[in-house]
């Protein structure tokens, strides 16, 4: 794939990947840096995070709570680092909470948040209130 990088859009085709067919005329593959490497080390601080489990150092389940006042389309990637850094980090499934405070924030959070084809993400609903 390094020498002929195009391939990708033939495999992408027989995939069937809708997205490929969108592409503009011409649309090219350019090879990128695979080991997805940040040189510089960033602070990433959620608003808070919790693990559940019978010992602390093997959680069964790690909860990630933000708090979300408004839209933001940023966030969307942000939330998704937060998760998967987390279940790498603890190997243990995780569930991202959005703390929100409106209804108009509440249907942005709810996603889905669509990464890329086929993969997106929705963070926890609160359950609706009986009645």
């Amino acid at each position: 794939m390094r020498e002929h990088p195009e391939v990708l859009l033939e495999i992408l085709a027989l995939a069937n990947v809708d997205e490929v067919r969108t592409l503009s005329a011409g649309a090219q593959v350019f090879v990128d840096d695979s080991a997805l490497k940040e040189p510089v080390p960033v602070l990433r601080a959620v608003d808070f995070i919790a693990t559940i489990g019978a010992e602390p150092k093997k959680p069964q389940l790690v909860v990630i709570v933000e708090v979300q006042r408004q839209p933001d389309r940023g966030k969307r990637l942000e939330w998704a680092r937060y998760v998967t850094v987390a279940a790498a980090r603890h190997q243990a499934e995780v569930v991202l909470i959005a703390w929100v405070f409106d209804r108009a924030t509440a249907q942005w959070a709810r996603g889905p948040h669509r990464l890329g084809p086929g993969f997106a993400y929705s963070p926890s609903r609160r359950p609706k209130r009986s009645t």
